[in-house]
């Protein structure tokens, strides 16, 4: 698909509309104060709607006016491309098809999937760009002071970089299954939305799998359109035989629409369940030690594991501030030992790899 967007979908668009009275430029993604020095290409996830129709192997487009135009060209501009995309689709509806289903048939195939990017810098084409000149001295009718703008009485037309290449910054293995317990019923209702196939699990079942652990995630202070999203996800995994119920939901990962999947249960992709809150009761831990009752467990516990003694003997030795607090040795004890809460940021989707 990405080769027959690249190569016939986009230069046609941008060809047909240059015929007509307005013009096509790709969105001004900047990366310098002024677009004469290049531009980026917006790498638009699930979040928008274009970036959701790809996950479904879907051509989406979003279209934007440029803010300095009159209402009425925004209209006839739209319209204008409008009719040139339904012309386009209607001339190369067969190639569209079939573009996606080698799109479709590729994805089903995957080992390994994307789930970080970074814009390359190295990579660019240039294109005409038609802006204006760069004023960082106008003066605010507002304030009166200096503000940063552009001086629309000296339009210019020049060929700029136009950076439209993401690098893979992190991949992840794909599994053959997700093991989803039935208490998510919010995202079981987003499932079956968009069709997903799954079947429920009939008896009470102990499964061998691979799950991750949030190890540090941030959050904002304030809300982000209605959520606190999670940035800067960190995780890592463990094979563990865990209980399933029946009713749980077994999803295979190699259907039609496994985009989506791995783009929603894998928690550190960009617009993932995870991110956006679904999942956030496994952060809260619910399990908790008394300084004072706990005491006399930890030095038993000690007594009992040498080994582990060992290390906390050395750690001891090492750590100065460690040692002096009392509260931070018991939680190390705690965190190191069989009472520890082993569900805490365990992330619930299990996943079943063929090794498995």
């Amino acid at each position: 698909m990405e080769n027959f967007i690249r190569n016939k979908f986009l230069p046609e668009l941008y060809s047909e509309m240059k015929k007509g009275t307005y013009e096509l430029i790709p969105y001004v993604d900047y990366i310098y104060d002024d677009p004469k020095k290049g531009i980026a290409m917006t790498q638009e996830g699930p979040r928008y709607s274009s970036g959701y129709a790809t996950m479904f192997h879907s051509y989406g487009m979003i279209t934007e006016n440029q803010i300095y135009r009159k209402f009425p060209d925004r209209v006839k501009s739209c319209y204008q491309f409008i009719n040139v995309l339904a012309n386009f689709v209607s001339t190369n509806s067969e190639a569209i098809k079939k573009s996606r289903l080698e799109g479709i048939k590729e994805s089903m195939a995957f080992n390994n999937y994307p789930i970080a990017y970074q814009l390359d810098t190295t990579k660019f084409e240039m294109i005409e760009f038609k802006g204006f000149e760069v004023d960082k001295n106008q003066i605010s009718p507002v304030s009166g002071l200096k503000r940063f703008g552009y001086d629309t009485s000296k339009p210019y037309t020049e060929k700029v970089k136009y950076f439209n290449f993401y690098a893979q910054t992190e991949t992840i293995g794909v599994p053959e299954f997700y093991i989803l317990p039935q208490s998510y019923r919010e995202i079981i209702e987003r499932l079956d939305l968009v069709k997903i196939k799954y079947s429920r699990l009939p008896n009470d079942t102990l499964i061998n799998l691979t799950v991750e652990y949030i190890d540090d995630f941030s959050s904002p202070a304030k809300p982000y359109n209605g959520h606190y999203y999670h940035d800067k996800v960190s995780t890592h995994s463990e094979k563990q035989s865990i209980k399933y119920f029946a009713g749980d939901l077994l999803i295979p990962v190699r259907q039609e629409k496994i985009k989506y999947l791995l783009e929603m249960f894998e928690p550190k992709a960009g617009d993932s369940f995870f991110r956006w809150n679904f999942f956030d009761n496994i952060l809260d831990q619910r399990e908790y030690f008394s300084s004072y009752g706990f005491d006399a467990n930890a030095f038993k516990y000690l007594n009992e594991h040498p080994d582990f003694k060992a290390k906390f003997d050395e750690k001891r030795k090492s750590d100065a501030e460690f040692a002096n607090n009392h509260r931070a040795q018991l939680a190390y004890i705690y965190n190191n030992s069989e009472w520890f809460e082993k569900t805490w940021k365990c992330y619930p989707v299990g996943k079943i790899y063929l090794e498995q």
